[in-house]
Protein backbone atom coordinates (compact mmCIF):
# COMPACT_ATOMS: atom_id res chain seq x y z
CA UNK A 1 0.00 0.00 0.00
CA UNK A 2 1.82 3.42 -0.87
CA UNK A 3 0.65 5.97 0.72
CA UNK A 4 1.79 9.52 1.10
CA UNK A 5 3.42 10.59 4.65
CA UNK A 6 3.63 13.63 6.04
CA UNK A 7 6.94 14.55 8.37
CA UNK A 8 8.98 16.54 9.85
CA UNK A 9 12.37 17.11 8.54
CA UNK A 10 15.61 18.03 10.62
CA UNK A 11 19.26 18.74 9.60
CA UNK A 12 21.88 17.48 12.01
CA UNK A 13 25.43 17.89 12.12
CA UNK A 14 25.35 14.38 14.09
CA UNK A 15 24.39 11.44 11.68
CA UNK A 16 26.23 10.03 8.79
CA UNK A 17 22.70 8.81 7.19
CA UNK A 18 19.17 9.17 6.68
CA UNK A 19 17.06 7.99 9.40
CA UNK A 20 13.44 7.35 10.30
CA UNK A 21 11.83 8.15 13.48
CA UNK A 22 7.97 7.62 13.62
CA UNK A 23 6.00 7.53 16.99
CA UNK A 24 2.26 8.23 17.42
CA UNK A 25 2.66 10.98 18.95
CA UNK A 26 5.03 12.80 16.92
CA UNK A 27 4.61 11.06 13.45
CA UNK A 28 7.27 10.58 11.13
CA UNK A 29 10.50 12.84 11.27
CA UNK A 30 13.50 12.61 8.73
CA UNK A 31 16.73 13.42 10.09
CA UNK A 32 19.30 14.12 7.63
CA UNK A 33 23.05 14.78 7.67
CA UNK A 34 24.02 18.23 7.95
CA UNK A 35 24.96 18.22 3.66
CA UNK A 36 22.43 15.69 2.28
CA UNK A 37 20.65 17.21 -0.61
CA UNK A 38 17.38 17.98 1.05
CA UNK A 39 15.67 17.18 -2.71
CA UNK A 40 16.20 13.54 -2.58
CA UNK A 41 13.92 13.33 0.85
CA UNK A 42 10.67 12.67 -0.61
CA UNK A 43 11.87 10.04 -2.87
CA UNK A 44 13.60 8.42 0.44
CA UNK A 45 10.29 8.63 2.19
CA UNK A 46 8.34 6.76 -0.52
CA UNK A 47 10.82 4.41 -1.51
CA UNK A 48 10.34 3.38 2.50
CA UNK A 49 6.59 3.85 2.88
CA UNK A 50 6.38 0.26 3.61
CA UNK A 51 8.46 0.20 6.42
CA UNK A 52 7.28 3.28 7.98
CA UNK A 53 3.75 2.20 7.18
CA UNK A 54 4.71 -1.16 9.71
CA UNK A 55 6.32 1.11 12.11
CA UNK A 56 3.58 3.23 12.86
CA UNK A 57 1.15 -0.23 13.12
CA UNK A 58 4.11 -1.03 15.90
CA UNK A 59 3.70 2.36 17.42
CA UNK A 60 0.22 2.07 17.09
CA UNK A 61 -0.13 -1.70 18.91
CA UNK A 62 2.73 -0.82 21.56
CA UNK A 63 1.01 2.35 22.46
CA UNK A 64 -2.47 0.44 22.72
CA UNK A 65 -0.49 -1.86 25.57
CA UNK A 66 1.32 0.61 27.57
CA UNK A 67 -1.94 3.72 27.18
CA UNK A 68 -1.47 6.81 26.68
CA UNK A 69 1.00 8.99 27.74
CA UNK A 70 0.07 10.83 30.53
CA UNK A 71 0.62 14.42 31.13
CA UNK A 72 3.89 15.16 32.86
CA UNK A 73 2.99 15.59 36.73
CA UNK A 74 5.01 17.16 39.40
CA UNK A 75 6.92 14.18 41.34
CA UNK A 76 6.39 13.70 44.84
CA UNK A 77 9.33 11.85 45.18
CA UNK A 78 12.93 11.47 43.54
CA UNK A 79 14.80 8.99 43.69
CA UNK A 80 18.70 8.41 42.39
CA UNK A 81 19.53 5.26 42.01
CA UNK A 82 23.00 5.89 41.40
CA UNK A 83 23.52 8.16 44.41
CA UNK A 84 20.96 5.69 46.61
CA UNK A 85 19.31 8.68 47.57
CA UNK A 86 15.45 9.53 47.78
CA UNK A 87 14.02 12.66 48.17
CA UNK A 88 10.31 13.90 49.30
CA UNK A 89 9.10 16.71 46.18
CA UNK A 90 7.56 20.31 48.39
CA UNK A 91 6.49 22.74 45.71
CA UNK A 92 5.80 26.50 46.44
CA UNK A 93 4.22 28.55 43.80
CA UNK A 94 5.61 32.01 43.52
CA UNK A 95 4.92 34.40 40.61
CA UNK A 96 8.37 34.24 38.92
CA UNK A 97 9.22 33.11 35.67
CA UNK A 98 11.61 30.32 36.75
CA UNK A 99 11.74 27.40 39.04
CA UNK A 100 14.37 26.86 41.98
CA UNK A 101 15.30 23.80 43.68
CA UNK A 102 16.69 23.89 46.89
CA UNK A 103 17.50 21.32 49.22
CA UNK A 104 15.95 22.02 52.94
CA UNK A 105 17.15 18.74 54.69
CA UNK A 106 18.89 15.27 53.17
CA UNK A 107 15.14 14.04 52.39
CA UNK A 108 13.46 16.82 51.24
CA UNK A 109 13.39 19.07 48.03
CA UNK A 110 11.59 22.25 48.09
CA UNK A 111 10.67 23.94 43.87
CA UNK A 112 9.83 27.58 44.57
CA UNK A 113 8.59 29.44 41.51
CA UNK A 114 6.46 29.32 38.52
CA UNK A 115 5.47 25.44 39.30
CA UNK A 116 2.72 25.49 37.05
CA UNK A 117 5.19 25.60 34.23
CA UNK A 118 6.07 22.16 33.23
CA UNK A 119 9.16 22.93 31.06
CA UNK A 120 10.92 25.63 34.18
CA UNK A 121 9.58 22.53 36.65
CA UNK A 122 11.72 20.22 34.14
CA UNK A 123 14.59 22.07 33.30
CA UNK A 124 15.17 23.19 37.35
CA UNK A 125 14.80 19.43 38.54
CA UNK A 126 17.50 18.21 35.59
CA UNK A 127 19.89 20.58 36.75
CA UNK A 128 19.57 19.96 40.22
CA UNK A 129 20.31 16.43 39.39
CA UNK A 130 22.83 16.95 37.61
CA UNK A 131 24.38 19.12 40.18
CA UNK A 132 23.88 16.50 43.17
CA UNK A 133 25.22 13.75 40.60
CA UNK A 134 28.40 15.30 40.55
CA UNK A 135 28.93 16.86 43.56
CA UNK A 136 28.59 13.33 44.86
CA UNK A 137 29.82 11.18 41.98
CA UNK A 138 33.17 13.67 41.51
CA UNK A 139 34.88 12.71 44.94
CA UNK A 140 34.03 8.98 44.60
CA UNK A 141 35.64 8.84 41.16
CA UNK A 142 38.68 10.41 42.33
CA UNK A 143 38.90 8.07 45.65
CA UNK A 144 38.63 4.96 43.04
CA UNK A 145 40.86 6.39 40.29
CA UNK A 146 43.55 6.55 43.66
CA UNK A 147 42.72 3.71 44.72
CA UNK A 148 43.30 1.68 41.28
CA UNK A 149 46.26 3.99 40.14
CA UNK A 150 43.89 5.03 36.80
CA UNK A 151 43.62 8.60 36.04
CA UNK A 152 40.35 10.48 34.20
CA UNK A 153 41.10 13.87 32.46
CA UNK A 154 37.39 15.23 33.31
CA UNK A 155 34.20 14.10 34.72
CA UNK A 156 31.08 14.77 32.38
CA UNK A 157 27.36 14.47 33.71
CA UNK A 158 24.93 14.41 31.03
CA UNK A 159 21.32 14.10 30.25
CA UNK A 160 21.71 11.80 27.73
CA UNK A 161 18.94 10.90 25.26
CA UNK A 162 20.44 8.44 23.40
CA UNK A 163 23.99 5.93 23.91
Amino acid sequence: MNRKFSYLLRISEKPKHVCFQVSVEQGLEVVVPKRFSISRVPSLVEKNSQWIERAFQKAKAFQGLIGQMADWQMPKEITSLALDLTWGVLTCRHDMKSVVVRETSPTTLVMRGATNDVDACQTALKEWLTDKAEERLSPWLKRISDEIGLSYSAVLIRQQQTR
